[in-house]
């Protein structure tokens, strides 16, 4: 109940938070045909020439939105799905910070952030920056690691939590539009289907 309050009141109150819906990734040394590559490959994407970054809004939605379709085909009655929590942050720089999703079942609580980049996505666990390839140009693109935003929500979620629920936090991140994803050198699953499954283990 007290995770069903909080997002329904920032629901109600219409918070936001400067790390959320628009996903950013450097592409300031693409030439004009690979910036052109780069259009064709990602739909819904609008270019801020001022800063050669890409918003894409509306293809993060749809990410988050696939990734909700298959957390709900999960027992409803043994797991509870929460979408766009927003809780105080545990880093002195942010007062909120909003998560994608929160799963609360009797094996833990799953803190789960969704990221729309597609192509192949290369990272290390401990790494700040991974890397991002489109189309067959072969050359990369940075964007910040997924990982070390998530453990900032699953921090923020722990010291919310603490003294209410006693449960592991979990982390797990989605790549719904991603053709592979390598961590740490080893592909993993990191599809909305695969994500459920993990939570299933």
């Amino acid at each position: 109940m007290y995770l069903y309050d909080l997002s329904h009141r920032a629901k109600d109150n219409n918070f936001t938070h400067d790390d959320r819906h628009s996903e950013h990734v450097d592409y300031s040394h693409a030439s004009s045909n690979q910036a052109e590559n780069i259009s064709s490959d990602i739909d819904g994407v609008s270019t801020e020439s001022t800063t050669h970054r890409i918003d894409i809004m509306p293809q993060a939605q749809a990410a988050e939105n696939a990734v909700e379709y298959a957390l709900r085909q999960l027992e409803e009655n043994r797991y509870f799905v929460f979408r766009d929590l927003i809780i105080p942050s545990s880093s002195k720089s942010m007062s909120l910070t909003q998560i994608d999703h929160v799963v609360v079942s009797r094996k833990g609580i799953f803190c789960i952030e969704t990221k729309s980049n597609n192509g192949n996505i290369y990272g290390r666990s401990r790494s700040e920056s991974w890397k991002q390839y489109l189309g067959n140009n072969g050359k990369p693109y940075a964007l910040n690691s997924p990982f070390r935003q998530n453990h900032h929500h699953v921090k923020s979620l722990e010291i919310l939590l603490q003294g209410k629920l006693r449960a592991p936090v979990h982390s797990y991140i989605a790549f719904p539009n991603a053709r592979r994803v390598v961590v740490d050198g080893v592909i993993e699953d990191m599809s909305p289907a695969g994500v459920v499954l993990k939570i299933q283990r």
